[in-house]
C-alpha cells in the first residue's frame, strides 16, 4: 500500500509517500507504538504557541565560575568562600559549592523590585539534615531587624518556602509566606521557580510542575532596606546553606508554567 503520509520536520510539515504497511513509533521509554496504516485515516500535529520568558529579565547569574550578571543590567556580584563544582551537566566550573560558611553578596541591587516577581534557579544537596537553609534573599536582615524584601529557603521537611517582608519586626502578621506542599529531592538537581504575585497569591514549582503549598503571614506589601541581596546564606536565624547553586534568575513579572517548562528544560534537561 502506498500511502500519503504528513511528517514533521522542525515547524514544517512534509508530505511524504510511505511505501508500507505499518508505521513503528519508539518512545523514550523504551516501548514502541504499532500503527497499521490500512486503520489511518489522517494525521494531526499539534504544534503549541512558541515559548518566550518574559522581557524583564532584572539579573541572571550563570554561576560559571564568577557572580557575574549576564543580564546586561549589570548587577556583578562577589563570591565569599563559595568554590566552583560541577554543574547538572557535568561541566566543570559550571556552578558554585556552598559549605555553610559561604556565600555571594550581590549587593543592594533591588530596592525597585516588587510583585510581581519571579525568580528560578537550579540547586543540589547531597545531604539533608532538617534544618532550614537560605537559597536567595533579596534584602538579608538579620535576627535583630525587621522583615525586608523576599527571600527563598528549604524547609524542615524537604519543602521550599517563598515569603517577604512588610518591614515589621519578624512575626506573622508583618509577613507573607508560602510553604510548598511538593518536595525536592536528595542526591539530585532540582529546579525550583517561585512567582509572587501579592499576598495569598504564589506560585513554587519544583522540577516543572505545581508544587501547592499552603499559606502563612498577613503582612502588608513588601518594603526594602540597605541590606545586600545574597546567594546561600539568610543571616535571619543563620540560615546557611550547603550544596550546589546555579543558574539562578530574577524577573520583573510573572513566569508562566510554559516559561518554567522551558527553563526546566533548558540544554536538554529533562528528555
Amino acid at each position: 500500500m502506498k500511502k500519503l503520509i504528513f511528517i514533521l520536520v522542525g515547524l514544517f510539515i512534509v508530505p511524504l509517500w510511505i511505501h508500507a504497511q505499518t508505521i513503528y513509533i519508539h518512545l523514550k521509554d523504551g516501548s514502541v507504538i504499532t500503527l497499521n496504516l490500512a486503520n489511518i485515516d489522517s494525521i494531526t500535529f499539534d504544534i503549541p504557541e512558541p515559548v518566550t520568558a518574559p522581557d524583564t529579565l532584572l539579573a541572571y547569574y550563570p554561576l560559571d565560575g564568577d557572580a557575574m550578571d549576564a543580564s546586561g543590567n549589570g548587577y556583578h556580584g562577589k563570591v565569599v568562600n563559595a568554590v566552583p563544582d560541577s554543574d547538572r551537566f557535568g561541566n566543570p566550573n559550571g556552578c558554585f559549592y556552598f559549605d555553610g560558611n559561604s556565600y555571594i553578596d550581590l549587593g543592594n541591587v533591588f530596592n525597585d523590585l516588587y510583585t510581581p516577581l519571579s525568580v528560578s534557579f537550579w540547586f543540589y544537596k547531597e545531604t539533608f539534615h532538617n534544618i532550614r537553609e537560605g537559597i536567595f534573599v533579596s534584602d538579608n536582615f538579620t535576627d535583630t531587624s525587621n522583615y525586608y524584601g523576599f527571600w527563598i529557603r528549604t524547609a524542615v521537611d524537604t519543602q521550599i518556602v517563598v515569603g517577604y517582608g512588610d518591614g515589621g519586626h519578624p512575626s506573622p502578621e508583618n509577613r507573607q509566606q508560602k510553604l510548598s506542599e511538593g518536595k525536592f529531592k536528595i542526591g539530585e538537581w532540582n529546579h525550583v521557580v517561585v512567582v509572587i504575585r501579592g499576598p495569598m497569591d504564589m506560585n513554587i514549582y519544583i522540577n516543572g510542575e505545581e508544587a501547592g503549598g499552603r499559606y502563612n503571614g498577613s503582612g502588608g506589601p513588601m518594603v526594602h532596606n540597605e541590606f545586600p541581596a545574597i546567594i546561600g546564606k539568610m543571616d535571619f536565624e543563620n540560615m546557611t546553606f550547603t550544596g550546589k547553586i546555579d543558574d539562578l534568575r530574577i524577573y520583573k513579572g510573572v513566569l508562566s508554567h510554559a516559561d518554567v517548562l522551558k527553563l526546566y528544560h533548558e540544554g536538554g534537561w529533562g528528555f
